[in-house]
């Protein structure tokens, strides 16, 4: 038993529980690494926008003219309506950046204008407070979809796009679930992109350098949080 094991099994005892059970915090301490099995976030919104972020992203990508389609529909899992559809004042024109993060309507409408790849530049205050955003958010609507198998699944119907021509796009998982696992590369991607305002890029690769080596030998946990 390691040190912070012993720790736990004689310091910790749970405030109401008649029996003490120290197994589900030390079992593997050390030994197993749970954070792999973490999905993880590719953009800084709630998950069940995801799918259609990536989604308005592509179509708007593929349509030449850029143009503001004419209405955007968005087909969710009846668990995530209330949390990013139901269509309130503050979902349908977020003024805070949280609000914004749980908005279907400003999350489709940010995708389809800036793509998929803008980050936390998603609340900067040029489209928050964009009357072309505002209008676009006011062309999508959220619909509660039975059918639909997985809790971020869409379907999306996009109508007026260029030549007046419609289609159909949809999406069981987004990126970053098991299913769609992100690449070690656009992991460092994201973690560059957070940090860019707060480390230069010597300090962010080493940064990088010093986690990797957290599962060998010459790692040490020390040295990276003397880094950060």
């Amino acid at each position: 038993m390691t040190s912070t094991e012993t720790w736990i099994t004689k310091e910790i005892r749970p405030p109401a529980s008649t029996r003490a059970d120290a197994a589900g915090l030390t079992g593997g301490l050390g030994r197993e690494w749970l954070f792999p099995a973490t999905a993880v976030k590719p953009f800084p919104a709630c998950r069940f926008t995801h799918a259609a972020i990536e989604l308005t992203a592509q179509v708007a990508a593929e349509t030449e003219t850029r143009r503001l389609p004419e209405g955007i529909a968005v087909r969710v899992h009846p668990s995530g309506y209330d949390i990013i559809g139901r269509p309130s004042p503050n979902k349908r024109h977020p003024e805070t950046v949280v609000d914004a993060q749980f908005s279907m309507y400003y999350q489709v409408a940010v995708a389809w204008l800036y793509g998929m790849e803008v980050g936390w530049g998603a609340y900067d205050s040029d489209k928050m407070e964009s009357r072309q955003v505002a209008d676009l958010c006011d062309r999508v609507e959220v619909i509660v979809d039975e059918s639909l198998g997985q809790e971020f699944e869409v379907r999306m119907p996009f109508s007026g796009l260029d030549g007046g021509v419609s289609r159909e796009e949809g999406m069981v998982y987004p990126l970053g679930e098991d299913e769609r696992p992100f690449s070690r590369e656009r992991v460092r991607e994201k973690f560059r992109g957070i940090v860019r305002n707060v480390y230069d890029g010597d300090r962010s690769e080493s940064i990088l350098n010093a986690v990797d080596k957290l599962t060998e030998e010459s790692g040490s946990s020390t040295e990276l949080i003397k880094l950060l």
